[in-house]
């Protein structure tokens, strides 16, 4: 038997067990991240790059297809995916030990220029967000449109836009337009205008990178083979919280929902490798940190 077999069948035999079944799997998954490692460095990819995330998605393919074939599980499919999606959460932990920063890029770059349309709450709402950044040169764009191409295209480093309020709730005009522009969402300002009003604005740039104190992951999820209830489980069991979740337009095969996850105590790195091991058809729209502002002067407070 080859190496990778050889795992899947102690990793059967483990599961026989049921006493302390974990403990010895988490020795054999062990072995699982360190042949997976190997692998992708013999392929010369890297870890963190797209080519390297499609061989250790086969590779792991390749492994719970021989997994499968051991367990005597197979005539309970329910027990299996649970089975399943435990195995795969503690791989990821182990991979994410050695990898700890693993889809947190900090933002470095200084006196960063933001676009942004006049409104009436725009001055505050600017000057919130050079606070944050450190640094900042403010450009008037011609509407929001401009300031999302302008983004996109290279032109500004950030965009401002207005996505929800109490009045309106989510404003889907401006949801579409950074889905149109392939945007990410850096900070979130929540500006509470009276007791029962308020209205939330996004600065938003081309990449994921984020700010430091980032502790909300927005992500769209396509669901298919793979349930939703796996991922709010995964999440949950990695520390994840569930703060948010609408449904938006899928391809009519399949539902797409759009999340907020509170991750400010989640293991982030085993999260990541989660999403790209096991939700292939996973997109995350932001990696923030969200700022609450009053319409009062000095009054405000950062989360």
């Amino acid at each position: 038997m080859d190496e990778l077999t050889i795992i899947a069948e102690n990793l059967s035999e483990a599961d026989k067990l049921f006493t302390d079944s974990w403990q010895l799997r988490r020795a054999h998954l062990a072995d699982l991240a360190d042949y997976l490692r190997r692998k992708l460095k013999e392929s010369g990819e890297e870890e963190g790059d797209a080519e390297g995330e499609q061989v250790l998605t086969s590779l792991y393919g390749e492994f719970s297809e021989r997994l499968r074939e051991r367990t005597e599980l197979v005539g309970h499919p329910e027990l299996l995916r649970i089975v399943a999606l435990y195995t795969r959460m503690e791989l990821c932990k182990t991979l994410a030990e050695s990898d700890p920063e693993k889809g947190i890029a900090l933002w470095e770059k200084p006196d960063p220029v933001i676009a942004y349309f006049q409104n009436p709450y725009a001055g505050k709402v600017l000057q919130s967000i050079t606070e944050v950044l450190g640094s900042g040169e403010a450009v008037d764009a011609e509407d929001y449109s401009d300031a999302c191409e302008g983004v996109s295209d290279g032109r500004y480093d950030f965009c401002v836009l207005p996505v929800e309020s109490a009045r309106d709730g989510v404003m889907s005009r401006f949801v579409q337009m950074i889905d149109r522009y392939d945007l990410f969402t850096v900070l979130i300002c929540h500006l509470e205008i009276t007791e029962e009003e308020y209205i939330r604005f996004a600065l938003l740039s081309a990449s994921p990178a984020c700010l430091a104190g980032a502790d909300h992951l927005q992500l769209k999820v396509v669901t298919g083979e793979e349930q939703l209830w796996e991922l709010l489980f995964a999440a949950g069991q990695l520390g994840a919280t569930l703060e948010g979740c609408r449904p938006t337009p899928g391809d009519g095969e399949s539902q797409s929902y759009q999340l907020t996850l509170g991750v400010e105590n989640a293991d982030l790195a085993a999260f990541a490798y989660y999403l790209g091991m096991g939700w292939s058809r996973s997109t995350v729209n932001g990696f923030y940190r969200q700022i609450t502002l009053s319409s009062e002067p000095g009054q405000e407070h950062y989360l």
